[in-house]
């Protein structure tokens, strides 16, 4: 007991049947001591009739820790909910521990342990029609001079949070809901029917992507992630993460945004600040009101501090970055900016 995990997502993909698989990283602190040694899983979920079917292997522990999955402790159920092992082989519980299970490493056929979670839920009766939607049409926005803007007939659930455009000229936006959306309008004619084919999903409040080759940048709460159509079929199945550690919390306000890229292969993200939770652990508050600048290796650095929420940033020729920030109320003799709240890095 007393145990604190440390989790870090490294990569996942979904196959075309729906099977989500992905590896993460797993280590534990107790009273400050020094972390465990990692511990490498691979999961694989899958579909199942009135629920899902969880394979766990383990590809790698430290020498002399055992590693256990526990079946999950419900507070509240329905549906009858059951959570069964099809395998006992590989997932040995023992007398002491009958809701948890001894996880070796893989077996000589790669055959994980698999767990089979299962629930006789009903949706409920519809009783009325749902209501109708009366699409948007488009309409001009007011832009500050020397552009014109256009609301684009979207539907009006989605809230477009950062857009960019891919390799083909077509437009790629993200919305609040997590999900990130490709436009296969003529991109000459942007607002005619504005046909969407839904990308990702899954993302948590994803508010900066940037096109990179045919690959998307997507930066959402907890992280950056890469994503690939492996197909071609306009899907990003395939996602690793690039940036991470900040550290993130159910909070609303807990944004990664951006994302903007200098000529050298970096690129830039901005966290929002945490002044109104000064108490929460130090894991889940690294770089607040920062921007960082990282790579694909992975490397993270901060190039910027003292923000509040710098929720735009923009690369301007010379490798200057330009970063929004929210209006923060300075001391006297600080500099004053002239044309709003702003910050620029080289």
């Amino acid at each position: 007991t007393g145990w604190t995990p440390h989790v870090q997502f490294k990569r996942s993909v979904i196959e075309p049947d729906h099977t989500l698989r992905f590896r993460y990283l797993v280590s534990w602190t107790r009273d400050g001591e020094i972390p465990t040694r990692d511990v490498l899983v691979y999961e694989r979920w899958a579909e199942a009739s009135g629920g899902w079917r969880r394979g766990v292997d383990i590809e790698s522990s430290p020498v002399g820790h055992s590693v256990w999955l526990r079946k999950p402790k419900l507070l509240r159920t329905f549906g009858s909910p059951i959570v069964r092992t099809e395998n006992r082989a590989s997932g040995r519980p023992t007398s002491d521990a009958p809701d948890s299970l001894l996880l070796g490493q893989p077996s000589a056929t790669g055959e994980p342990t698999w767990l089979t979670y299962h629930a006789e839920a009903v949706p409920p009766a519809v009783t009325a029609n749902p209501p109708v939607e009366t699409p948007l049409a488009a309409e001009p926005v007011t832009c500050i001079p020397g552009f014109t803007g256009e609301r684009l007939p979207l539907p009006r659930k989605i809230m477009p949070t950062a857009l960019t455009w891919n390799d083909r000229g077509q437009l790629v936006f993200t919305s609040l809901k997590g999900h990130a959306y490709l436009s296969t309008a003529d991109s000459g004619r942007p607002d005619a029917g504005e046909p969407l084919k839904l990308v990702r999903e899954g993302l948590s409040a994803p508010f900066g992507i940037l096109a990179v080759g045919k690959k998307l940048l997507v930066a959402h709460k907890p992280e950056v992630l890469l994503l690939e159509d492996r197909d071609g079929d306009q899907t990003f199945e395939l996602s690793e993460v690039v940036a991470s550690g900040w550290g993130v919390t159910d909070d609303y306000h807990d944004w990664t945004c951006g994302i903007a890229g200098d000529s050298l292969g970096g690129y830039y993200i901005g966290l929002g600040s945490d002044y109104a939770h000064k108490n929460r652990p130090k894991s889940e508050s690294r770089w607040r009101g920062n921007i960082l600048r990282f790579d694909l290796s992975g490397r993270v650095e901060s190039i910027a501090t003292g923000l509040r929420y710098p929720t735009g940033l923009a690369m301007l020729p010379g490798n200057r970055l330009v970063g929004g920030a929210h209006p923060t109320r300075l001391p006297p003799d600080a500099p004053q900016a002239s044309n709003g709240p702003a910050t620029h890095a080289k």
